[in-house]
């Protein structure tokens, strides 16, 4: 690249940015489209001479991101890394431009952009949490999201680090591609349940049906194939969680790393959360091999949920914990906490089919509503997706309907005054229905709580 047209498209940039702070505004992703638009290869450029750390796959990027930027802070180091989910080649611009030279990155990366972005990037590590079926309509395979991941992979350096899920049947055509190293997470035992006997995954190495001993959530957990050596791999690490007695949102974890046990804390419930909470651990070690296991261990407990993921708000009186939802999986593992949650006092489902969501909402009729029952609360639905929403709902609502208004905030409303003051309403949102009405409730009086709100900046 042209030397000149290099450092004035990172001006321009970096002007963007900061003539959108001066204004208040999230600065995000619209210094990094300019820059790419008047330099198209300055990613490779921005990316150079620091070390770069990829969080990729469909579910848990940003949560994984966020755990791997505390572990490194609380160890005194300063990284760069884009937050709010922008994960694009925009976003990802945005945050190096933002950076200092030398500045480690950890960067979260949509799975379809990282085919491309992987190579200008050159990352040290790259971390794989799952491949679910997710926005039908760019995706109508997992397949097709592997490929891309493979792509991206293989045009990394050949020692490149791997960090994947030992339980996702999905990832394993990717482990030690190109004799890369690879670093395996997975669920303990305890964390394993029986498999449906109608279950049905396609070994993705060669077509016919893989067997499961048990299963965890959706097609994760103790897989293998008897035409092929397709089989989850032994886990480098295995962490299993128990919810914290209360109502404060915390998780005990068991931890089995190498042989030897641990325990951690971490303010974000649910195994998909122990999932995530494995990668950033595996992942951290891998990258700083000095840093003491029970260091990490303990500072896991600092970590704040980011935007959306498990955020708890306090509005008119009333507890709200934000939980985005965006696919089949997702949505199933977060009925089944909301279910078990002691502290439920009202539940609210919002889905968008924006670009951002995915045009297609059938995942939502996927569900499995008999294996995850609804809670006995007062039940909103909200987006522009009600009638799908309610059609869903009405087998196991019967002759109650569901809690709609005029507009989302409103739905919200009517839910305070049917929830009672010592109880949570939890709100299920998908990606923009979440940040409009994370915006809106903040704009009407909601306030963080104190325990969220450090990781609600980045």
């Amino acid at each position: 690249m042209n030397p000149l047209r290099f450092h004035f498209a990172r001006l321009a940039g970096r002007l963007t940015r900061f003539l959108l702070r001066l204004v208040g505004r999230a600065a995000s992703t619209l210094p990094g489209a300019v820059a790419l638009r008047l330099a198209p290869g300055i990613m490779a450029h921005l990316a150079s001479g620091r070390e770069i750390m990829v969080i990729t796959g469909t579910n848990g990027k940003t949560t994984t991101t966020a755990l791997i930027v505390r572990l490194l802070e609380a160890a005194g180091e300063t990284v760069v890394t884009n937050a709010y989910g922008a994960n694009l080649a925009s976003g990802v611009a945005s945050a190096l431009l933002a950076a200092r030279p030398g500045t480690p990155a950890i960067l979260e990366v949509d799975e379809a952009a990282f085919a491309k972005l992987a190579g200008p990037l050159q990352p040290t590590h790259v971390v794989v949490t799952n491949i679910y079926p997710d926005q039908l309509d760019r995706f109508p395979e997992p397949a097709a999201v592997r490929e891309l991941l493979r792509q991206g992979i293989a045009a990394t350096a050949p020692d490149t680090r791997l960090i994947l899920c030992a339980d996702d049947p999905e990832l394993f055509p990717l482990a030690g591609l190109g004799g890369r190293p690879t670093l395996f997470f997975g669920a303990a035992t305890g964390e394993l349940a029986a498999a449906d006997a109608d279950m049905a995954s396609a070994c993705p190495v060669c077509g016919h049906k893989l067997t499961y001993e048990a299963v965890t959530i959706a097609q994760l957990g103790l897989f293998s194939c008897g035409s092929c050596d397709c089989r989850r791999p032994q886990p480098d690490l295995e962490i299993g969680h128990r919810e914290a007695a209360g109502t404060d949102g915390t998780a005990e974890l068991d931890i089995l790393w190498d042989g030897k046990r641990g325990e951690a804390r971490l303010a974000l419930t649910g195994l998909y959360n122990a999932y995530n909470a494995a990668a950033a651990l595996l992942a951290v070690a891998s990258a700083r091999p000095r840093l003491p296991r029970e260091h990490l261990l303990r500072d896991l407990e600092t970590a704040r949920p980011a935007p959306g993921r498990q955020e708890t708000l306090y509005y008119r009186g009333r507890r709200l914990r934000l939980i985005l939802v965006k696919n089949t999986a997702g949505l199933e593992e977060t009925l089944a906490l909301v279910a078990a949650a002691p502290d439920a006092g009202a539940l609210a489902l919002l889905i968008n089919n924006e670009p951002a969501d995915g045009r297609d909402p059938a995942w939502v009729r996927a569900v499995r509503s008999e294996r995850f029952p609804l809670p006995r609360v007062p039940i909103g639905i909200g987006g522009s997706q009600t009638t799908v929403l309610a059609d869903w709902l009405r087998p196991q609502l019967g002759d109650s309907e569901p809690v709609e208004a005029e507009n989302d905030l409103a739905m919200v409303d009517r839910l305070v005054e049917l929830c009672p003051p010592e109880r949570t309403i939890y709100l299920l949102p998908n990606y923009s229905a979440l940040f409009a009405l994370r915006r809106q409730l903040l704009e009407n009086g909601a306030e963080l709580h104190a325990d969220t709100a450090a990781g609600a900046g980045r």
